[in-house]
């Protein structure tokens, strides 16, 4: 969640960068406790900038730079793809004298830059802050294109000691050309080398070669266009009627109106359109969809602050409430046969027969009740106590309410009296926190089963009548997901500031998990899935984080600075005791992962690969502890599995764990150096201990789709001895009876 000049919002990509001051990211339950649900995965808290006493100021900053494709599939070329099919059929295929890497046919380097202006200025009874901003971003994908304008308005009155008010909003316009993005990728991952891309303003046909389409036409033919106009805005009242209380309301908005246009294009595979006409790909009639959608959010705090000092104790009481609400409508309007010139692309311009409507809308509300104390005693003992009442309509009225109370102390360390004598500490803290939040991030449907309308159901002779029927399984007791954590961390700056430091541990349990969990087929269910409360996982580990600053002349300064997470996830609890299997890939795997008690969630479940077949006295001599063929129906150039248990045959009962998507650890380095009005900073970050599937291997649907560059060189053949490769294959087929496809890959990522 972030928090934008007290805004809640799930999205900032309408916010000029140049127009934030501060970030702030809350993590551990006593800090995010106060926001309650919305901060149970964290809070991310952006101030933008305001105006200060003193003269009008102008300034202006920008920036312009190209993005890049870091890494792309290396794909075989012609001649290694003519190769790996002609071994992988039997039959000769010709490299041609086309070797077309569709990767670099979609992609580009694409230019971005941003530029903002600003004023601000005021007195010590106003001040203001005004900006605009341009932002454009080419993209990596040819007809990608994103712009935006953003302008924002942020100014404060202080009528007398009593009484403050603000104000701050913001409007920003965006403009989207989407390129079809899902289908070019999967098309230029299989599409053969052997076809040309375009030429003379006609596409190659892969179709004809195979059935996979041409990935520029797919791109081309394909018009996505959105605008997006959106105000993001707040004001607040604050009153002191004495020092040592403050009431503050304040209150926001976010509203944003999206509109959504999609027109394909009419082509059939006849010359006109293509070099060498037939095959598959074509869309006969032309098609224009509009969307329009609007949402709107607004929020409403009341706080009061009371704070108090007695000689070396302070104590501040603050209590509220917050309330919120959401609503989302959106309709849809969609013809076929529309016509191409982009200045007739509108609804009425279609065939009237072919008209099709939809609407569909959502809306929640929250209400909360929060009370915190803070004491501190002589700037060495300080104590946080913060009780936080959410309600959710997004539940129902037995579940509606959730109670989230958190705790935390801290000891300053360096204030006693004890360390006056030592000189390397110049702050040294300890401190540690527990406490619960809430999540109810959920459709508002979750738990009221409705009724799907205008059904077929047939009668005896056949006929068809319209009738309603419910087509989904919802769970009626869905409740608050929580999530407890315990910290214990310290703080420290020594050497005279030049060195700062943080070590963290943490224990983060998140119980009655809402996700969605597979249902057989024969309950009825549509989508083959129910959100329910299914699961607890633990999240604990440590945090390091170190910075060093230092001078090497008056004029020139640097910094170094270090952090890293390690990370433990795993199951803990699952509701009724069934393992939750997902991550479905490609046409042939059911599932790819498991998530089961004492595993990290989502953990790759597979076949485990001891090698590839090299002849077939391998594969008489794979027997089970009975004399039993274990893989009967391999060739040499298959991979080998192993029968984890030992029943002589090769399924699903022998998948093994293969680790978790989850790093084990995050790591970042930062260096920095300033001479005078100039700096230069490089930051570095990543992550280690994490398993990737290469689950592009199993949108390979036919014995002519291309393969990567590694499987056509690689590849076993005989006498090779290659033991990571399978001989090359005419198609993505498993070794049955197992559901697991063939081309499996893990590997670590940096």
């Amino acid at each position: 969640m972030f928090v934008v000049d007290g805004v809640l919002t799930d999205d900032i990509s309408n916010i000029n960068t140049a127009d934030i001051v501060n970030v702030d990211v809350l993590k551990d339950a006593s800090a995010t406790a106060i926001y309650g649900s919305r901060g149970a995965n964290g809070v991310v808290i952006i101030t933008t900038k305001r105006g200060t006493v003193g003269k009008m100021t102008v300034n202006y900053s920008g920036n312009a730079g190209f993005r890049m494709p870091s890494y792309l599939v290396p794909m075989a070329n012609s001649t290694e793809y003519a190769n790996y099919i002609s071994a992988a059929t039997g039959n000769v295929v010709s490299p041609g004298t086309t070797s077309t890497d569709w990767y670099k046919q979609i992609l580009r380097n694409g230019f971005q830059q941003n530029h903002g202006i600003s004023i601000n200025g005021g007195t010590d009874k106003s001040t203001y802050f005004l900006s605009a901003g341009y932002y454009t971003d080419q993209g990596l994908v040819i007809d990608n294109q994103y712009k935006r304008f953003s302008i924002r308005a942020n100014n404060d009155f202080t009528f007398n000691k009593y009484v403050k008010v603000g104000i701050s909003a913001s409007y920003a316009n965006g403009d989207n050309q989407i390129a079809n993005l899902g289908t070019a990728y999967n098309d230029a991952y299989r599409a053969a080398p052997l076809i040309q891309s375009k030429a003379n303003g006609k596409y190659g046909n892969t179709s004809v070669y195979q059935n996979v389409g041409n990935p520029l036409l797919d791109i081309e033919k394909n018009n996505n266009h959105a605008t997006d106009n959106r105000l993001l805005g707040s004001a607040y009242l604050e009153i002191k009627p004495v020092d040592w209380i403050t009431y503050r309301t304040n209150i926001g908005g976010d509203w944003v109106n999206l509109n959504t246009r999609e027109y394909n294009y009419q082509f059939n595979n006849d010359t006109t359109t293509f070099i060498n006409p037939g095959g598959n790909q074509r869309n006969p009639n032309s098609n224009l969809k509009f969307i329009n959608t609007r949402t709107f959010h607004w929020t409403w705090d009341n706080l009061i602050t009371f704070n108090k000092k007695f000689d070396k104790h302070a104590v501040t009481v603050l209590v509220g409430t917050t309330a919120e609400k959401y609503t989302l409508t959106s309709f849809t309007a969609f013809r076929k046969d529309v016509p191409a010139a982009q200045n007739l692309w509108y609804i009425n311009t279609g065939n009237a027969n072919t008209s099709t409507n939809d609407g569909s809308g959502d809306q929640y509300n929250r209400n909360s009740y929060i009370g915190r104390v803070n004491y501190n005693y002589n700037d060495r003992y300080l104590f946080t106590a913060t009780i936080r009442a959410d309600g959710s309509s997004r539940f129902p009225a037995q579940n509606r309410w959730g109670y989230f109370p958190s705790v935390g102390a801290g000891w300053v360390i360096s204030n006693e009296s004890f360390m006056a004598i030592q000189q390397v500490f110049d702050m040294l803290k300890v401190r540690a926190s527990w406490g619960k939040v809430g999540n109810d991030r959920i459709p508002t449907d979750a738990y009221t089963v409705t009724v799907a309308p205008n059904l077929a159901y047939p009668f005896g002779g056949g006929i068809a009548t319209p009738g309603s029927a419910i087509t989904q399984i919802k769970d009626p007791n869905v409740k608050w997901e929580t999530t407890e954590e315990a910290d214990l961390g310290v703080e420290f700056t020594a050497l005279n500031g030049k060195l700062t430091g943080e070590v963290n541990y943490y224990n983060k349990k998140s119980r009655d998990l809402l996700i969605n969990v597979k249902v057989p087929s024969v309950s009825g269910d549509a989508d083959g899935v129910v959100l329910t409360n299914a699961a607890s996982i633990q999240n604990q580990g440590f945090e390091f984080t170190l910075n060093w600053r230092g001078k090497i002349t008056n004029d020139l300064s640097y910094r170094v600075g270090g952090n890293a997470t390690l990370n433990q996830n795993k199951v803990i609890g699952l509701n009724g005791g069934q393992p939750i299997l997902d991550g479905g890939v490609g046409a042939n795997q059911q599932y790819t992962t498991r998530t089961d008690n004492g595993q990290p969630v989502g953990s790759f479940y597979v076949l485990q690969v001891l090698g590839v077949f090299q002849n077939a006295d391998e594969i008489a001599n794979y027997k089970s502890t009975t004399g039993q063929l274990i893989q009967p129906s391999a060739n040499a150039g298959d991979f080998k599995y192993q029968d984890t248990n030992g029943d002589g045959k090769i399924d699903d009962n022998d998948r093994v764990f293969a680790g978790s998507y989850q790093p084990k650890a995050y790591f970042g380095l930062n260096l920095g150096l300033t001479y005078k009005s100039f700096d230069l900073s490089v930051d570095f970050y990543g992550n280690v201990g994490n398993q990737i599937y290469n689950g592009k291997r199993a949108f390979r649907q036919s014995a002519l789709d291309n393969v990567e560059k590694s499987v056509a060189y690689k590849r076993w053949s005989a006498g090779s001895g290659i033991q990571t490769e399978p001989a090359a294959n005419s198609g993505n087929l498993p070794l049955p009876p197992t559901s697991l496809n063939r081309a499996i890959s893990l590997g670590s990522t940096t």
